[in-house]
């Protein structure tokens, strides 16, 4: 049997109406799919205490500090690239990114701090 033949008999199938049984159409699905909140709300999960403690200690650094170890980074790449070692450049150039989304993630702990929720859960 073909496959176009295949497809046209599985969707004349699934298209007959069954007794007691409403069909739901994609657009139905989509929508009740659209509609889940799968979000998580302030204070619904906590940080366990390593990462909190990391947090701590890399909050202490001042957010300046991320962005100039990215901009060294792309002056190493370059200067690198300039005396032909490619590799190297690569490598070296590829840190800026990371650098750069740390320092955002640092941010963010300042600002926020590890958890939204209360600092002792039981209070």
């Amino acid at each position: 049997m073909r496959p176009l033949i295949q497809l046209e008999l599985f969707l004349f199938i699934h298209s007959l109406p069954i007794k007691g049984v409403e069909r739901l159409s994609a657009r139905h699905i989509n929508q009740e799919r659209l509609m889940t909140d799968h979000r998580v709300r302030p204070g619904e999960k906590h940080e366990d205490q390593f990462t909190a403690l990391l947090e701590a200690q890399t909050s202490t650094l001042p957010t300046s500090l991320f962005l100039g170890a990215a901009i060294a980074s792309i002056i190493g790449s370059l200067s690198l690239k300039l005396a032909g070692k490619d590799h190297q450049a690569l490598f070296v150039g590829q840190w800026a990114a990371p650098f750069l989304l740390l320092g955002i993630y640092n941010k963010m702990v300042k600002q926020h701090g590890s958890d939204s929720g209360p600092a002792h859960p039981h209070e």
